[in-house]
């Protein structure tokens, strides 16, 4: 080996040879749980997006770049590897570049690995996935591993042992972020300020973003892919390695297994540890819970003591206790100050220093739109001030905020009526849905032929008819609805569609529907499908009864086998049939009446008009019961004597109108 070499690729290939076992490890670990996640959860992973397909890549994002490093960097922990690597003819300048240079390989090779298994999975899963999305988690995680990993080789060479450089790297992750969220948990929520009036906390929040590092993003609640972390991971993963290299060139391996070389740096470091301990001192002392400030000095007592057992045994008690002492009253006044700054501080934003503003959601419609930049701050203001209305909804409206300064937020607002929902969406373009989309109703995806087709329609609509009519329809229709899924600008978003919007969709989409449910019955029509029917058509035709959940009898099957996976219009009434999670449609509800009307029982009843608001049960009248053979087995372990004495027999005039309404 020559010393001249800043990088020895006979040196990476033996020092990984040491460590194949782990090395292995780390390249498997990812892609084999993120495979399992696909084969176990699959398409529902689609709503979920980056966070929820991404998973278990960050997770272990905080284990095994820590593992690579121990693997390439560990003999520096113990004196006999590190005399023996000491003795080879290679500087430390060297082993430090071609770890580092090994390790990123190494990553970068795990996530093509995952990269790969996610795609060839996805491929035999009907194109249930973006592949935009999985290049987005390959980019962001390769990159937030390369910083993790730079992470800990620095921490590796200032410490001694690899319990300190876990600290180290906790405390560079986290020691900022924690303290960030501390402020805001002990301060108001931001509100709007408009013309010189704080608006209602409870009815607007608005949540800014912090851009941290990807390790400490979770602080913001959500993980997510952020362009400006990236940036900062990549420069700071550049610092971090200069940094590390020049302390690894003056480490001094003859202190392998003693925290730090400074007794001074050990106890600064371990002071910092106590950061959570100050945090929840300052919340025990304002409850004036004085109890329990001895016993948490007691706790921080004994792990002080532990933390030096674990790293440090050269320390003595005294002078452990003096430090711990001063360490826990400094880092509590520190954290009292910022609690009290929170508490007399409330957060406020200016609706004037809004630059644009962007419409990202309508809460209970599950109702999406683009990107599109609203300069209007007038209407904004209409929106924000609508709790002094008379007229109340419980929708919300999301809004996301391009601020004057450059930063970005959330803002949510609670209780807008219809009338400015409506206007704000009449100022937004008829926007097409995205081609590259995915449709799905209930748990079934459609073919791509089939999402073609009802694009199209959908596409059609809008364009003929608007946003806002579009959204009339979304609140106006029935229950059936499709969810339409395309990735844009890094995340997942979602747009609920009635497939009610035009007759020529709702036949379409039926018609898809029944021919799924037609061929599954039509395979195997022996096996006890589960079923489910829900509808105010045929609840107006069984007095009251919309709700039946059983396996399916027999005439039920054959209904469905003779309707030959018709298409369904909604030009009258239709009923659903949920089978085993997939919906079948059809017009023929005296067909219908007439196979479900034996299986009326009372005890659907004792179940749906208990009033939660009243001491006292309501029930209606007494109908049909089946015989006790079939009573039984349909209330497997009920006692049927309870059911029938909670009913209040009739005369059959009485079912001729509705007697309760349902809850």
């Amino acid at each position: 080996m020559s010393l001249k070499k800043l990088f020895n690729f006979d040196y990476l290939m033996q020092n990984i040879k040491k460590s194949k076992m782990a090395v292995l490890l780390f390249l498997s670990v990812v892609p084999i749980f993120t495979s399992l996640l696909i084969i176990t959860v699959g398409e529902d992973l689609l709503e979920g997006g980056f966070e929820s397909l991404g998973g278990f890549n960050i997770f272990f994002m905080y284990v095994t770049p820590l593992i690579l490093s121990l693997s390439l960097f560990g003999y520096v922990y113990k004196k006999r590897s590190a005399d023996f690597m000491g003795s080879m003819p290679i500087s430390r300048k060297s082993v430090y570049t071609t770890n580092t240079i090994g390790g990123i390989i190494l990553i970068v090779l795990m996530q093509l690995i995952t990269l790969l298994c996610t795609l060839i999975l996805f491929g035999f899963s009907k194109g249930t996935i973006f592949p935009a999305l999985v290049w987005d988690i390959f980019v962001y995680q390769t990159i937030s591993y390369i910083f993790v990993f730079s992470v800990c080789n620095l921490a590796m060479s200032v410490s001694g042992n690899w319990m300190t450089q876990i600290v180290v790297v906790m405390l560079l992750f986290f020691v900022v972020p924690a303290s960030v969220m501390f402020f805001r948990i002990n301060h108001f929520y931001d509100t709007v300020l408009m013309d010189g009036d704080y608006q209602y906390q409870s009815t607007i929040v608005v949540h800014r973003y912090f851009n941290f590092t990807a390790p400490s993003l979770l602080v913001n609640g959500s993980y997510f892919f952020n362009a400006l972390s990236i940036a900062k991971m990549l420069i700071l993963s550049v610092v971090y390695f200069v940094l590390g290299y020049m302390a690894f060139l003056r480490k001094k391996l003859e202190n392998a297994g003693e925290s730090f070389e400074s007794t001074n740096i050990h106890f600064f470091v371990k002071g910092l540890t106590l950061i959570p301990f100050a945090m929840i001192l300052v919340a025990i002392i304002d409850a004036e819970a004085w109890e329990g400030v001895w016993f948490l000095v007691a706790i921080v007592a004994v792990y002080y003591l532990i933390y030096d057992m674990l790293t440090n045994k050269k320390t003595k008690f005294i002078l452990n206790m003096g430090v711990m002492l001063i360490s826990l009253t400094m880092l509590f006044g520190i954290y009292r100050i910022i609690a009290e700054v929170g508490e007399n501080v409330v957060g406020s934003m200016d609706i004037n220093d809004i630059k644009s503003y962007s419409l990202r959601g309508i809460g209970y419609t599950d109702f999406y739109l683009s990107d599109e930049e609203i300069t209007d701050l007038d209407l904004l203001k209409k929106v924000v001030s609508d709790y002094n209305d008379n007229e109340w909804s419980s929708r919300f409206v999301e809004f996301h905020l391009n601020l004057k300064d450059g930063s970005s937020a959330r803002l949510t607002v609670r209780n807008v009526s219809e009338k400015n929902i409506r206007e704000l969406l009449s100022t937004i373009q008829a926007n097409k849905l995205p081609q590259s989309g995915i449709v799905k109703s209930h748990h079934m995806i459609f073919s791509k032929q089939e999402m073609k087709e009802i694009i199209a329609e959908i596409n059609q609509f809008i364009e003929t008819n608007g946003v806002t009519k579009f959204y009339e329809r979304a609140i106006d229709s029935s229950k059936d609805y499709l969810t339409f899924y395309a990735y844009d600008h890094h995340e997942v978003i979602s747009m609920g569609i009635p497939v009610d919007l035009t007759d020529a969709l709702f036949e379409k989409v039926t018609q898809i529907m029944n021919q799924r449910v037609y061929q599954k019955v039509s395979k195997n029509p022996y096996r006890e499908y589960t079923l489910h029917v829900s509808s105010t058509a045929i609840e107006n035709r069984l007095d009251g009864r919309g709700y039946f959940h059983m396996t399916a009898p027999q005439e039920i099957i054959d209904f469905i086998l003779n309707e030959k996976g018709e298409a369904c219009h909604d030009q009258g009434e239709y009923v659903v049939l949920q089978m085993d999670g997939e919906y079948y449609y059809t017009n023929d509800i005296d067909t219908l009446v007439k196979i479900l009307t034996p299986y009326i029982y009372e005890d659907d009843y004792f179940m749906k008009y208990y009033d939660t608001y009243e001491d006292e049960m309501e029930y209606p009248p007494t109908k049909a019961v089946l015989d006790e053979s079939s009573v039984e087995e349909l209330e497997e372990g009920q006692i049927i004597e309870d059911i029938e004495d909670a009913s209040v027999p009739v005369s059959d005039e009485t079912l001729t109108e509705p007697v309760f309404e349902s809850l």
